[in-house]
Protein backbone atom coordinates (compact mmCIF):
# COMPACT_ATOMS: atom_id res chain seq x y z
CA UNK A 1 0.00 0.00 0.00
CA UNK A 2 1.44 3.25 -1.03
CA UNK A 3 1.29 6.13 -0.09
CA UNK A 4 1.61 9.36 -2.58
CA UNK A 5 1.69 12.82 -1.40
CA UNK A 6 1.17 15.96 -3.39
CA UNK A 7 3.38 18.10 -2.18
CA UNK A 8 3.98 19.88 -5.58
CA UNK A 9 2.07 22.89 -5.55
CA UNK A 10 3.31 26.52 -6.16
CA UNK A 11 0.98 28.47 -3.73
CA UNK A 12 0.25 31.23 -6.02
CA UNK A 13 -3.20 31.21 -4.70
CA UNK A 14 -2.02 31.22 -0.87
CA UNK A 15 -0.32 34.83 -1.41
CA UNK A 16 2.81 33.84 0.77
CA UNK A 17 6.56 33.54 0.07
CA UNK A 18 6.70 29.85 0.49
CA UNK A 19 4.12 27.24 -0.89
CA UNK A 20 1.48 26.24 1.90
CA UNK A 21 3.39 22.80 2.14
CA UNK A 22 6.40 24.89 3.73
CA UNK A 23 4.34 27.17 5.81
CA UNK A 24 4.95 26.49 9.38
CA UNK A 25 1.98 25.54 11.93
CA UNK A 26 3.30 25.66 15.56
CA UNK A 27 6.73 25.26 14.80
CA UNK A 28 6.39 22.52 12.21
CA UNK A 29 5.77 22.40 8.03
CA UNK A 30 2.85 21.67 6.88
CA UNK A 31 4.21 18.46 4.86
CA UNK A 32 5.67 17.35 8.08
CA UNK A 33 2.37 17.36 9.81
CA UNK A 34 0.95 15.23 7.06
CA UNK A 35 3.83 12.92 6.78
CA UNK A 36 3.43 12.23 10.36
CA UNK A 37 -0.03 10.55 9.75
CA UNK A 38 0.82 7.91 7.16
CA UNK A 39 4.11 6.76 9.12
CA UNK A 40 2.23 6.18 11.80
CA UNK A 41 -0.41 4.35 10.04
CA UNK A 42 -0.68 0.58 9.75
CA UNK A 43 -0.37 -1.05 6.56
CA UNK A 44 1.68 2.11 4.77
CA UNK A 45 4.66 -0.20 2.91
CA UNK A 46 6.03 3.19 1.13
CA UNK A 47 5.52 6.79 0.92
CA UNK A 48 6.72 9.15 -1.99
CA UNK A 49 6.56 13.06 -1.71
CA UNK A 50 6.45 14.55 -4.93
CA UNK A 51 7.94 18.12 -4.33
CA UNK A 52 8.00 21.31 -6.81
CA UNK A 53 10.93 21.57 -8.28
CA UNK A 54 12.04 24.54 -6.96
CA UNK A 55 11.71 23.17 -3.66
CA UNK A 56 12.78 19.43 -3.76
CA UNK A 57 15.73 20.11 -1.72
CA UNK A 58 14.30 21.20 1.33
CA UNK A 59 11.30 18.42 0.85
CA UNK A 60 13.92 15.85 1.33
CA UNK A 61 15.52 17.82 3.87
CA UNK A 62 11.96 17.05 5.90
CA UNK A 63 11.75 13.74 4.55
CA UNK A 64 14.62 12.61 5.96
CA UNK A 65 14.24 14.09 9.29
CA UNK A 66 11.00 12.95 10.06
CA UNK A 67 11.49 9.36 9.06
CA UNK A 68 9.69 6.50 10.68
CA UNK A 69 9.00 2.67 10.13
CA UNK A 70 8.12 3.57 6.13
CA UNK A 71 10.42 3.83 3.49
CA UNK A 72 10.60 7.49 1.80
CA UNK A 73 11.11 8.93 -0.86
CA UNK A 74 10.97 12.27 -2.81
CA UNK A 75 10.53 12.88 -6.52
CA UNK A 76 10.29 15.92 -8.58
CA UNK A 77 6.99 16.85 -10.02
CA UNK A 78 5.35 19.56 -12.40
CA UNK A 79 3.49 22.71 -13.45
CA UNK A 80 -0.01 20.49 -13.05
CA UNK A 81 -1.37 18.20 -10.07
CA UNK A 82 -1.63 16.25 -12.74
CA UNK A 83 2.18 16.26 -13.56
CA UNK A 84 2.93 15.20 -10.30
CA UNK A 85 0.56 11.95 -10.36
CA UNK A 86 1.88 11.23 -13.67
CA UNK A 87 5.95 11.63 -11.88
CA UNK A 88 4.92 9.45 -9.14
CA UNK A 89 3.73 6.55 -10.95
CA UNK A 90 6.59 6.75 -13.21
CA UNK A 91 8.62 6.31 -10.13
CA UNK A 92 6.53 3.23 -9.79
CA UNK A 93 7.78 1.82 -12.69
CA UNK A 94 8.78 -1.05 -11.24
CA UNK A 95 5.64 -2.24 -9.02
CA UNK A 96 3.87 -5.08 -10.52
CA UNK A 97 0.39 -2.99 -10.69
CA UNK A 98 -1.10 -5.04 -7.62
CA UNK A 99 -0.77 -2.60 -5.38
CA UNK A 100 -2.77 0.13 -4.04
CA UNK A 101 -1.95 3.65 -4.59
CA UNK A 102 -3.33 6.74 -2.61
CA UNK A 103 -3.25 10.05 -3.28
CA UNK A 104 -3.35 12.68 -0.95
CA UNK A 105 -2.63 16.27 -0.97
CA UNK A 106 -0.05 17.30 1.48
CA UNK A 107 -2.19 20.68 1.95
CA UNK A 108 -4.43 18.43 3.74
CA UNK A 109 -2.33 18.40 6.92
CA UNK A 110 -5.37 17.15 9.71
CA UNK A 111 -5.76 13.59 7.94
CA UNK A 112 -5.37 11.23 10.48
CA UNK A 113 -4.85 7.19 10.43
CA UNK A 114 -8.73 7.02 10.94
CA UNK A 115 -9.51 8.40 7.73
CA UNK A 116 -6.43 6.71 5.93
CA UNK A 117 -7.34 2.88 7.69
CA UNK A 118 -11.20 3.94 6.71
CA UNK A 119 -9.65 4.34 2.80
CA UNK A 120 -7.46 0.77 3.47
CA UNK A 121 -10.36 -1.06 4.55
CA UNK A 122 -12.78 0.39 1.33
CA UNK A 123 -9.92 -0.83 -1.08
CA UNK A 124 -10.85 -4.72 -0.09
CA UNK A 125 -14.12 -4.53 -0.86
CA UNK A 126 -14.02 -2.15 -4.07
CA UNK A 127 -12.11 -1.08 -6.95
CA UNK A 128 -11.20 2.23 -6.04
CA UNK A 129 -12.37 4.45 -3.27
CA UNK A 130 -11.90 8.31 -2.21
CA UNK A 131 -12.86 10.25 1.16
CA UNK A 132 -15.21 12.23 1.17
CA UNK A 133 -17.98 14.04 3.10
CA UNK A 134 -21.55 14.88 2.11
CA UNK A 135 -22.05 18.46 1.18
CA UNK A 136 -23.80 20.43 3.75
CA UNK A 137 -24.48 23.30 1.48
CA UNK A 138 -27.41 23.93 -1.11
CA UNK A 139 -25.47 23.81 -4.83
CA UNK A 140 -26.08 26.00 -7.99
CA UNK A 141 -25.47 25.12 -11.33
CA UNK A 142 -24.84 28.40 -13.50
CA UNK A 143 -24.21 29.30 -16.50
CA UNK A 144 -21.41 31.16 -18.51
CA UNK A 145 -23.21 34.49 -17.59
CA UNK A 146 -23.83 33.77 -13.81
CA UNK A 147 -27.68 32.48 -14.09
CA UNK A 148 -28.76 29.97 -11.44
CA UNK A 149 -30.09 27.15 -14.09
CA UNK A 150 -30.26 24.11 -11.64
CA UNK A 151 -30.46 22.90 -7.82
CA UNK A 152 -28.90 19.73 -7.72
CA UNK A 153 -30.28 16.92 -5.32
CA UNK A 154 -28.01 17.57 -2.32
CA UNK A 155 -28.58 14.71 -0.58
CA UNK A 156 -26.44 12.94 -3.73
CA UNK A 157 -23.62 15.40 -3.79
CA UNK A 158 -20.19 15.19 -1.61
CA UNK A 159 -17.52 17.29 -0.99
CA UNK A 160 -14.19 15.36 -2.63
CA UNK A 161 -11.19 15.22 -0.16
CA UNK A 162 -8.32 12.55 -0.15
CA UNK A 163 -6.55 10.01 -0.05
CA UNK A 164 -8.01 9.18 -3.01
CA UNK A 165 -6.84 5.08 -3.62
CA UNK A 166 -6.92 3.11 -7.08
CA UNK A 167 -5.31 -0.58 -7.86
CA UNK A 168 -2.03 1.08 -9.02
CA UNK A 169 -2.57 -1.30 -12.73
CA UNK A 170 -6.03 0.87 -12.61
CA UNK A 171 -4.50 4.41 -12.11
CA UNK A 172 -1.81 3.61 -14.97
CA UNK A 173 -3.83 2.76 -17.37
CA UNK A 174 -6.51 5.83 -17.41
CA UNK A 175 -3.55 7.89 -17.51
CA UNK A 176 -2.54 6.32 -20.02
CA UNK A 177 -5.95 7.02 -21.76
CA UNK A 178 -5.55 10.40 -20.69
CA UNK A 179 -2.36 11.53 -22.29
CA UNK A 180 -3.47 10.39 -25.99
CA UNK A 181 -6.49 13.17 -25.12
CA UNK A 182 -5.52 16.13 -26.48
CA UNK A 183 -8.23 17.94 -24.52
CA UNK A 184 -6.70 16.54 -21.44
CA UNK A 185 -7.31 18.62 -17.96
CA UNK A 186 -7.78 16.88 -14.55
CA UNK A 187 -7.80 17.97 -10.97
CA UNK A 188 -8.09 14.93 -9.21
CA UNK A 189 -7.34 11.08 -9.82
CA UNK A 190 -11.14 10.47 -9.50
CA UNK A 191 -11.82 12.92 -12.27
CA UNK A 192 -8.99 11.06 -14.43
CA UNK A 193 -10.66 7.46 -13.64
CA UNK A 194 -14.32 8.83 -13.75
CA UNK A 195 -13.88 10.10 -17.44
CA UNK A 196 -10.86 7.83 -18.83
CA UNK A 197 -11.44 4.64 -16.88
CA UNK A 198 -15.30 4.40 -16.46
CA UNK A 199 -15.49 0.63 -16.01
CA UNK A 200 -13.31 1.29 -12.69
CA UNK A 201 -16.19 2.26 -10.18
CA UNK A 202 -14.85 4.39 -7.29
CA UNK A 203 -17.01 4.39 -4.09
CA UNK A 204 -16.71 7.09 -1.42
CA UNK A 205 -15.49 6.36 2.14
CA UNK A 206 -16.60 8.55 4.90
CA UNK A 207 -13.79 11.53 5.17
CA UNK A 208 -14.23 14.04 8.04
CA UNK A 209 -15.53 17.82 7.84
CA UNK A 210 -11.88 18.72 9.72
CA UNK A 211 -9.98 17.13 6.86
CA UNK A 212 -9.79 20.65 5.07
CA UNK A 213 -7.50 21.70 2.35
CA UNK A 214 -5.34 24.67 2.90
CA UNK A 215 -6.36 27.27 0.26
CA UNK A 216 -6.08 30.86 1.78
CA UNK A 217 -4.05 31.66 4.31
CA UNK A 218 -6.64 32.29 6.98
CA UNK A 219 -7.14 28.56 6.82
CA UNK A 220 -4.24 28.08 8.75
CA UNK A 221 -5.88 29.31 11.99
CA UNK A 222 -8.78 26.73 11.70
CA UNK A 223 -5.61 24.02 11.44
CA UNK A 224 -4.40 25.61 14.74
CA UNK A 225 -7.12 25.32 16.54
CA UNK A 226 -8.09 21.74 15.19
CA UNK A 227 -4.17 20.56 16.28
CA UNK A 228 -4.32 22.33 19.22
CA UNK A 229 -7.86 20.24 20.38
CA UNK A 230 -5.94 16.63 19.85
CA UNK A 231 -3.09 17.17 22.23
CA UNK A 232 -4.11 15.47 24.75
CA UNK A 233 -4.25 17.61 28.41
CA UNK A 234 -1.28 17.31 30.99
Amino acid sequence: MIAVILAGGSGRRYGAALPKQLTEINGRKVLEITLDAFQTTPGITDIIIVAHPDHIAEIREIAEHNGGPVACRVVAGGNERSDSSIAALEALKSADGAEIVMFHDAVRPLVDSAIISRCAEGMSEHRAVAAGVPTTDTIWATDESGRIVAVPDRARLCNAQTPQCFRLADIREAYARALADPAFRATDECGVVLRYLPECHINVVEGASYNIKLTFPHDIHLVETILASRVPAP
